[in-house]
Formats: C-alpha cells, sequence, structure tokens
C-alpha cells in the first residue's frame, strides 16, 4: 500500500539533490482537514498553502530530505501496525459486550496511528526558499 509513496520519491533523490545543490529543504506535514469533533476523520487537507503546513526538519539537501520523509512514513506505518495489533482483541470484547463507548475509543485510536503514517505519506520536501511557503 505504501510502497508507491516511498518509491516515487526514490526519483528526486538522485535528480534533485544534483538540481537543488546548496539550497536548505523542509519536510512539511500537512494540516488536518476540517473535521467535527464527533466524527472519525483520517484526511489532511493537502490543498492547504504549504505556509499553513508544520514544519518538521529542515535538511541540507533534497535526498536527506526525503530519506528523513521515508523514515518517517514507515515509523508511522511501524506504530499504526503496532497498534492494531495491540487492540484487536479489546475491539472483540468490546463489540461482543456491544460497548460502543469502549468500542468508540478504541477505533479512534487505531485511527489516530493510520492518520500519522497517512500524514506522513502525504508530506512533502519543499525548498527554503520556495515562495509559496511565504
Amino acid at each position: 500500500m505504501g510502497y508507491p509513496l516511498i518509491l516515487a520519491p526514490l526519483v528526486l533523490l538522485v535528480w534533485g539533490s544534483f538540481a537543488w545543490a546548496g539550497q536548505g529543504w523542509y519536510l512539511l506535514l500537512p494540516p488536518k482537514s476540517s473535521c467535527p469533533p464527533e466524527k472519525i476523520c483520517a484526511e489532511w487537507d493537502t490543498n492547504a498553502p504549504l505556509s499553513q503546513w508544520e514544519h518538521v526538519r529542515a535538511s541540507d539537501s533534497a535526498q536527506e530530505c526525503e530519506l528523513t520523509r521515508i523514515d518517517g512514513y514507515e515509523q508511522a506505518l511501524q506504530r499504526a501496525t503496532r497498534l492494531q495489533k495491540n487492540t484487536a482483541n479489546a475491539v472483540k470484547e468490546a463489540q461482543s459486550a456491544n460497548d460502543r463507548e469502549k468500542l468508540t475509543t478504541l477505533r479512534r485510536m487505531q485511527m489516530e496511528g493510520m492518520n500519522a503514517m497517512t500524514q506522513y505519506g502525504n508530506s512533502r520536501c519543499i525548498a527554503s526558499d520556495d515562495p509559496r511557503l511565504k
């Protein structure tokens, strides 16, 4: 599922590091989409202006930034996978007991793990002098 998100930036690792030598890079995470508190949302506002994105890290090269981005995605994927496994039995128990409150809490926890993975999947490395950051 996440492999296309990882493979596409690898092209930039070679091309981008030569084309943008000497320029700083920012790893940006998209902001959350507007979502009412009673709903569980797993979407990020990738259309928001880059000035509203969260600055996670500065890097000296496009290659370093992309490697950091990929590492962040892989870590978020591992956390989401662990969270799904750790809560699976509790979800089954809550379903059996028809405990809607506990089930909602567990589902929200699982969704938050998936959200972090999706957020990193939608992250971008942007040159520090990109005018869209203003």
